[in-house]
């Protein structure tokens, strides 16, 4: 308890952009910790090999690599940092377990090697509620681009939308496509938010895609590789992943999919909402956002190979 009580302190009073390393009588002199306080965040740190590299994110709590300057010496941290003030009195008990080396230094040998995994335990115990787009959306979204930049001449390169929350997620050759992932072998089933407009459920033709997590497929990063090599740019890939909570070195990022069916449905007006608009009236100016769950089985599409 007096780790945590220590670090409590050390939150409330740390300055901004500074690290103030704990006293050794607290870890051992073998196992040093540091508390930190950079904008928003609160957090520590110990130190860790160069080839570790992490970016993870967990509601408001983060874990990640950085290269700071401590004792003198540029040094890669492992740091577990909090992003919300009202949190930060029980961040502190996640903290000192993290920073405990436990017996003989058994802990911090498994945090410091394998971060990831310790990583998902404390996630699996307190429960992913997360609300980031999904892994496979994104994966879908990228695995559009591809395909349609595969198909495109060079003045004419699809754009990628997604990260930016509009009503599409890719333009291409004057259409709008939507893209729709799902690792459900067997519903086709999707939902729809029509947020920016009433005309119509859809203002853009759909993909449709079908995967499952394997060990030997596609990964998001196999993708970013592969559009890199077409010409797209590696920073704007990596400014919309950071959008979407996708960030270098995300070990979601490696999870890789199978594609076991692509297809894509002209839907662009196909799902005319006058008569709503109509029943609604002056209503209608003041609907932000409507709901709608389709089954598209039967409806007429292209199958596509992906």
């Amino acid at each position: 308890m007096e780790l945590v009580y220590k670090l409590r302190q050390y939150f409330a009073s740390l300055q901004e952009g500074k690290l103030r390393k704990l006293p050794d009588e607290l870890l051992g002199a073998d196992f040093p910790g540091w508390v930190i306080k950079v904008g928003r965040e609160v957090g520590v740190g110990i130190v860790t090999s160069e080839e570790v590299k992490v970016n993870e994110k967990f509601t408001n709590v983060n874990l990640y690599t950085k290269n700071l300057i401590v004792e003198g010496e540029y040094k890669n941290l492992l740091l577990l940092t909090c992003e919300s003030e009202e949190r930060r009195y029980e961040f502190a008990s996640i903290a000192a377990v993290f920073l405990d080396p436990g017996k003989d230094g058994a802990d911090r040998a498994q945090v410091t090697t394998e971060p990831l995994l310790w990583w998902k335990k404390w996630k699996d115990l307190l429960g992913n509620a997360s609300v980031e787009k999904s892994v496979q959306g994104v994966f879908g979204e990228l695995l559009t681009l591809k395909h349609l930049a595969l198909k495109s001449k060079p003045e004419s390169s699809p754009l990628w939308k997604g990260p930016k929350g509009g009503s599409i997620d890719i333009e291409y050759d004057n259409r709008n496509y939507e893209v729709k992932t799902t690792t459900n072998k067997y519903e086709n089933i999707i939902t729809v938010n029509s947020q920016f407009q009433l005309s119509s459920i859809f203002n853009a033709d759909l993909f449709f895609i079908r995967v499952e997590e394997t060990s030997q497929g596609t990964s998001i990063n196999h993708l970013c590789d592969d559009l890199v090599n077409l010409g797209f740019s590696k920073d704007d890939l990596e400014d919309g992943l950071k959008r979407l909570g996708l960030p270098e070195n995300t070990s979601a990022r490696d999870k890789e999919f199978l594609v076991l069916e692509s297809r894509m449905y002209n839907t662009a007006g196909l799902f005319p909402t006058d008569n709503l608009k109509q029943a609604l009236g002056d209503a209608a100016t003041h609907i932000l956002q409507i709901q709608y769950k389709l089954d598209l089985t039967g409806l007429e599409h292209e199958d596509i190979k992906m």
